[in-house]
């Protein structure tokens, strides 16, 4: 016997039209430079006692801040961004809005998340959706807290799969 709630309806979100659920944009450690920051400062984090570590950290990190904050800017500004809906996953252009990549909900098999070099100073982690083969639909890179995207993606997508199954039995009684 299970305890195990059964999953509720997301607010707002209909089965006949696509709702955003969420959107998420990438930290700096999507850019190379950005993950040499990260590498750096984490570097810095490993040296010697207490007192030498900040010292390090404060000196490594006022060195690098304003590379840090003008590769922030040109992502935020030029940069894609994501968007989580009830029936894919979008890669989106801030500047314009533009729809560059799009993978349906029902294409994703299986959710993974990787840590890249420079990514632990900066906490994120790339999220990629695969397929049934094992094939990469969509890298999503340098996410803040990609352990959570990755889990909004997986329930997004079983949502969307009993969804679709529960339409199916509808129409076919029709």
């Amino acid at each position: 016997m299970s305890t195990a709630a059964p999953p509720q309806p997301i607010a707002g979100v209909s089965a006949n039209r696509e709702s955003v659920l969420e959107t998420v944009y990438p930290g700096v450690a999507c850019n190379p430079i950005g993950r040499l920051i990260g590498g750096l400062m984490g570097g810095a984090s490993g040296i010697g006692p207490l007192p030498v570590r900040l010292l390090a950290l404060v000196i490594v990190g006022s060195v690098l801040a304003p590379l840090g904050a003008l590769i922030y800017f040109w992502i935020k500004v030029f940069g894609p961004y994501y968007v989580f809906t009830n029936r894919s996953v979008q890669e989106r252009k801030v500047r314009g809005n533009d729809l560059t990549q799009q993978v349906n909900l029902a294409d994703i098999d299986q959710v993974d998340v990787v840590l890249g070099d420079g990514y632990e100073f900066h906490q994120c982690g790339d999220v990629r959706l695969l397929n049934a083969r094992g094939d990469v639909l969509l890298t999503l890179p340098a996410l803040p807290s990609p352990q959570r995207a990755a889990h909004v993606i997986l329930e997004a997508r079983e949502a969307r799969v009993r969804a679709d199954e529960s339409l199916k039995v509808l129409q076919s009684r029709g």
